[in-house]
C-alpha cells in the first residue's frame, strides 16, 4: 500500500478500506431506520411491509451510496489534503504545522458532523425503504428537533408539519450538515381500501 497521499493509489485503497469499515454500519443503519418505521406504522400494517423488497431496496441504495457518497468523501479528502501537503512542502515549515494544516480535515469536529450526517441520511433511507415496501403510504410529514437551533435554521424550520412525496429531494431530511429533522408515514387511505379488498 503506497503511504503517500500525493500518490494517486493511495487513495482507491483509502476507499476500499473506508468501505470495509463503514459498509456493515450502513446496512445496520439502514435496517435499524427500516424497523423503526415499522413501528411508526398503524397496528396491523407494519406485517405488509415487504422486508425482500427493502432488502433489495437496501442493496441498491448501498451500491449507489458507495460510488456517490464515499467515493466523493475520498475525492474531496484527497484533493484538500494534496492541496496542503503540497504547499507546505514549498514553504519548508516545519512538521507541526503540516499537522495543523490537516487538522480540520481528518478531526474529530469533521467526523462529527460526517456521523451525524450521515446516520441521519441512512436512518431515513431506512425509513421510507419500508414504507414504501408496504404498498400503502407514498407521502410523508416533515418533523424538526423543534429546539433553539432549529428555530434559527432558515432550511428545516419552515418545512416542519409540511407533508412531502416520499423521495423527494427538496424536503428529504437530511437537508444540510448536522441536519436532525425526521419524517413520519402518511398512509393512503385509498391504498388501504384497495389492500382490503384483496
Amino acid at each position: 500500500m503506497p503511504d503517500s497521499p500525493l500518490d494517486p493509489t493511495f487513495w482507491n485503497d483509502e476507499d476500499d478500506a473506508l468501505w470495509a469499515a463503514l459498509g456493515p454500519i450502513i446496512l445496520e443503519t439502514l435496517m435499524d431506520g427500516a424497523t423503526s418505521a415499522a413501528s411508526l406504522l398503524p397496528a396491523g400494517v407494519d406485517a405488509l411491509i415487504d422486508w425482500d423488497g427493502f432488502n433489495q431496496a437496501a442493496i441498491d441504495f448501498t451500491g449507489q451510496y458507495r460510488f456517490e457518497w464515499i467515493r466523493g468523501l475520498v475525492e474531496t479528502t484527497r484533493e484538500q489534503t494534496q492541496q496542503v501537503v503540497t504547499s507546505w512542502m514549498a514553504s519548508g515549515d516545519p512538521l507541526s504545522v503540516l499537522e495543523s494544516q490537516l487538522e480540520p480535515l481528518f478531526g474529530e469536529a469533521r467526523a462529527s458532523s460526517i456521523a451525524v450526517t450521515e446516520v441521519t441520511r441512512l436512518y431515513q433511507q431506512g425509513n421510507e425503504m419500508a414504507w414504501k415496501s408496504t404498498g400503502l403510504v407514498e407521502r410523508a410529514t416533515y418533523h424538526t428537533a423543534n429546539d433553539e437551533i432549529v428555530w434559527e435554521c432558515p432550511i428545516c424550520w419552515p418545512l416542519e408539519g409540511e407533508e412531502f412525496e416520499l423521495g423527494d429531494p427538496d424536503f428529504e431530511p437530511p437537508r444540510h450538515p448536522r441536519c436532525r429533522c425526521w419524517s413520519t408515514p402518511i398512509m393512503s387511505e385509498e391504498l388501504l381500501e384497495q389492500e382490503l379488498e384483496r
